[in-house]
């Protein structure tokens, strides 16, 4: 039986965690709140794709995708440029608009293998 919410649980604690020792090593509020709020909304994902059915179909997108890397670190950096500046901002946005990309790519070839 396939369990995709373990990953992502376990990294979501991972992130409490490194979390919780930024906490003993900074005096900024809003880096440990950012960081949290992170891993919080980690943990959440994986609670949402542990009560998700998983379809027994044929799957039209692959397995793993660079696409859908490139969006998750987008968004982080995107996340994290609120307290590293500007550059992180456009560096990160950068990426996801790359990352949106490869998706719609990637939704567009497997609507043509599909017919």
């Amino acid at each position: 039986m396939s369990r995709p919410w373990v990953p992502v649980l376990i990294w979501g604690a991972l992130l409490a965690v490194l979390a919780a020792i930024q906490a003993a090593f900074t005096v900024h509020d809003l880096q440990i709140s950012v960081a949290l709020g992170i891993a919080a909304g980690v943990l959440i994902i994986g609670a949402l794709v542990g009560v998700k059915k998983i379809p027994t179909g044929a799957r039209l997108l692959p397995e793993s995708s660079y696409a859908t890397l490139a969006v998750a670190a987008g968004i982080v950096m995107v996340a994290l440029g609120v307290i590293f500046g500007l550059w992180l901002i456009l560096i990160g946005s950068g990426v996801l608009a790359f990352g949106l990309g490869g998706l719609v790519r990637e939704a567009l070839a497997a609507r043509r293998s599909a017919s």
